[in-house]
Order: structure tokens, then sequence, then C-alpha cells
């Protein structure tokens, strides 16, 4: 990734966002190195999907239990989607827009750590359309209420963000989701993942 100086095109990733989540095995980590950092900014946010999961009400994990959540890159990567025929002119890197964006996988809401047996909510703005299920409008109900926990601002338990300053090497783990905070005029790149 990287982003030039004067480059006025929308700051890429500043959305809450779990990398690859619209594939079919999201991957368990990604690692991006940072050849070169601003002296400001270009920060990632986290946002813990442990503590956001036993954030919830009883009877919230009780209606969520067994949901599935629809992913997609279309919103993003998709001819007419943020990133695609209507971006920026001025990006300093290439973002190829396709129409294989448009397809879906479906992911529980909920996940459970492989090892730890630890639940987590595995839901993000930036990928999930819609609820399996639901009517469209039922999951877009349910979804706010839910960001409002796990990516609010204001969110009931703030100590499950936080916030990790610009460095060489980001890394994150499978149950979390980010974004990434504008970097002023400075030419950056920064890690990420889900």
């Amino acid at each position: 990734m990287k982003r030039a100086a004067n480059e006025k095109a929308s700051v890429f990733a500043a959305a809450w966002h779990s990398d690859w989540s619209f594939q079919d095995t999201p991957p368990a980590g990604t690692i991006l190195h940072s050849k070169i950092t601003p002296p400001t900014g270009g920060d990632t946010l986290f946002c813990n999907g442990y503590a956001a999961y036993e954030a919830l009400s009883d009877e919230m994990k009780a209606r969520i239990e067994g949901l599935e959540a629809i992913h997609s890159a279309a919103l993003a990567y998709a001819p007419d989607g943020v990133y695609g025929a209507n971006d920026g002119k001025d990006r300093s890197m290439t973002i190829k827009a396709s129409d294989d964006a448009r397809h879906t996988k479906t992911h529980p809401i909920v996940r459970v750590h492989p090892e730890t047996g630890r639940k987590a909510l595995f839901i993000n703005p930036g990928y999930v359309k819609t609820v399996k299920g639901l009517t469209d409008e039922e999951a877009f109900f349910l979804l706010v209420e839910l960001y409002g926990v796990t990516h609010g601002r204001d969110a009931p338990a703030p100590a499950k963000q936080y916030e990790h300053e610009n460095a060489n090497d980001e890394k994150d783990a499978p149950m979390r989701s980010h974004m990434r905070s504008p970097c002023g005029n400075a030419v950056m790149a920064t890690g990420l993942y889900p």
C-alpha cells in the first residue's frame, strides 16, 4: 500500500473491515511490512471480537447464535464500488475493480476459536452485506446494533478497541477487525488484518 503526500483520493482501508472475510477461508492473519511510515497518523485501530462478544447481553448472544453473515467485496471492489471506476484518479496505488467482487461467502456471526474455544463476533461493515435468513431490514437493524457494540466510538466497553500507532510491522489475529486512520501529507504504508 502506498499513499503520496499530495494524494486527494480517499484513504484506502479507512473503514472497519476484516481482510479477506469474503473468501471461503479467511486468512488466519495478514502482515504488511512498512518501508516508510509517516511521522504522524497512519495508525491502525483494532476491535477485539472476543471482548465485543463478551460485552453482549445474554439475550443478544442467544439471538445471534447460529446466524450467518453474508460477506462480499462488492462495496469496495466491484466496478461500481468505492474503489471502482469512479475512484480517485490520483490514487498512487492501482486497485483493480472486478465483477468477481460481487461473489458472496457465508460465515457465522459468532466464530469459535479452534484452539481456545472462545467465542468472538466476526462481522464488519466493510464486507458484510446482510444476514442469511433475515430480511434486509431485519439484518440492517441487527448489524447496526452489533456494530455499535463492536466498532462504535462510544461502545459500552471501550477496552475492546485499541490503537496501534504506525510501526514497521503490524500483525493481527483472525478474531479482530481494523481500520486505518488518515496519514496526513506523507508517503505511507501500513499493516492490516481481520
